[in-house]
């Protein structure tokens, strides 16, 4: 019989009860593939993230499939790590490449370059027409950014806007399909240095939206750099809210551009528990 110790951790979480749930496999030599895909399907989470201890790697899967990179994924396996460690700052690797994370007294951080952009070919009005809002509350201009999981970046207007939004899911998945991964988008609205965003994951059958998108937090630092954006650069990033759930839950995402042009997102990492999974 196999066994599989986990912890369950709340990430950008800025207090109790806040933040986005994410299970992390803390395993001393990882299962097959189909092992671990079949876990995290049992954790029916949003995320679930594997790491290998000695060795640092990590992989992250959704209930249906893997993701190649995650950072809200890295920061909570990160939180594992750094109960077994006593210096501050460790490396994690993943299938996009390896990451420093910092552990400070007020959260933890994970560095990385810039990724790479290109312009999306589908205008405002189909893109608007996919999210279920007005055209002309789109700005320019409209791409994809790759900081480790390519994203349709869609800035709009206002955060009503962003709150209001109702993707379709085919027309979705049609226009930000990507050769890299399941077609995502990210809506987002900027007011001075506070952003409220919503990612969505979509297929042919639904929309999965993504409370707690790090990655979406290092695209929009990503698309900044390649729009001559000036430094210095820090916001904070606010997800969780929605006018089309009951119950949503504010999660408090941290970007920053260093000086050598490197990013660093940081997020408060709360653990909630542990348990053990047999097999």
């Amino acid at each position: 019989m196999a066994r599989y110790p986990f912890n369950l951790l709340n990430v950008f979480a800025e207090k109790a009860q806040a933040g986005d749930p994410l299970v992390v496999f803390d395993l001393a030599q990882w299962p097959d593939e189909h092992t671990m895909q079949m876990l995290a399907y049992q954790m029916n989470g949003s995320e679930t993230a594997f790491v290998e201890r000695s060795s640092g790697k990590t992989r992250f899967f959704h209930p249906q499939y893997e993701l190649p990179f995650s950072g809200k994924g890295l920061l909570g396996a990160a939180a594992v790590c750094f109960t077994h460690h006593i210096s501050p700052q460790i490396q994690l690797h993943c299938a996009t490449g390896s990451y420093q994370l910092n552990q400070h007294s007020d959260g933890i951080t994970l560095v990385s370059s810039a990724g790479r952009t290109r312009p999306a070919s589908r205008g405002q009005v189909e893109i608007a027409h996919a999210l279920g809002i007005d055209a002309r509350e789109i700005l320019s201009p409209l791409q994809f950014v790759d900081t480790g999981v390519e994203q349709l970046l869609v800035q709009v207007k206002s955060r009503q806007t962003v709150l209001q939004a109702h993707p379709h899911p085919a027309l979705l998945a049609e226009y930000a399909e990507s050769p890299k991964q399941n077609p995502q988008a990210v809506i987002w609205n900027a007011d001075n240095d506070l952003i409220t965003l919503r990612s969505f994951v979509a297929d042919h059958f639904g929309i999965y939206e993504d409370f707690g998108a790090g990655s979406a937090a290092l695209n929009l630092g990503s698309a900044y750099l390649a729009q001559g954006g000036r430094l210095p650069f820090n916001i904070r990033i606010e997800q969780g809210h929605t006018i089309q759930r009951l119950i949503s839950r504010l999660s408090v995402i941290y970007l920053q551009i260093d000086t050598k042009l490197d990013l660093h997102l940081k997020g408060k990492v709360m653990l909630l528990g542990a348990g053990e999974l047999t097999t």
